[in-house]
């Protein structure tokens, strides 16, 4: 007896293009803010992906005062294990930062130029979506033209600030 030929199963869908979306925490210094952001993620090998991205953060700065910022990052991302549903990934790029610091009589409009590294995890719940998290260390300088320092506590002044950026979201592959 002759059985009629196995159909083949269907082909993977290779996902290569995401779009991500978080929410995120940053710590430092007497610095409390909060936000959101979103990336478009490309993951040309099984093992690198590229996210370019930008957000919205709102909160206090060291001195007190509200401030906004919104970065524009492009962060490599390299994924340590793909094959698998649980991925971690650590992730390293540059950035720019467009700040505004309401004082007590001004506002200020500040610039910064920096970058991040950090580590994270990708669990893929299914082929078209994962969720993640991630801390990055955050190191960044002041470039705009106004010759204030940013930070001053009275003895000490600069325009170089660090912390850390914790985020949780996920990302839609198509």
């Amino acid at each position: 007896i002759e059985q009629p030929p196995a159909t083949p199963p269907p082909a993977k869908r290779d996902r290569k293009v995401g779009l991500h979306f978080d929410v995120a925490g940053t710590f430092g210094p007497q610095v409390q803010m909060a936000g959101f952001s979103g990336a478009l993620r490309f993951r040309p090998k099984e093992h690198l992906g590229i996210d370019l991205g930008s957000g919205y953060f709102a909160g206090n700065d060291y001195q007190g005062f509200d401030r906004t910022e919104i970065p524009v990052t492009a962060n490599l991302l390299f994924f340590v294990n793909p094959q698998h549903k649980f991925q971690l990934y650590f992730l390293l790029g540059p950035g720019v930062s467009f700040g505004r610091v309401d004082t007590i009589n001004e506002v200020r409009r500040m610039t910064h130029i920096g970058g991040q590294g950090g580590i994270g995890v990708e669990f893929r719940l299914a082929p078209a979506f994962a969720l993640n998290a991630d801390v990055r260390g955050v190191l960044r300088h002041r470039i705009d033209s106004d010759p204030r320092p940013e930070f001053f506590d009275g003895v000490r002044s600069t325009n170089t600030s660090g912390g850390a950026v914790l985020t949780f979201g996920g990302t839609f592959y198509f």
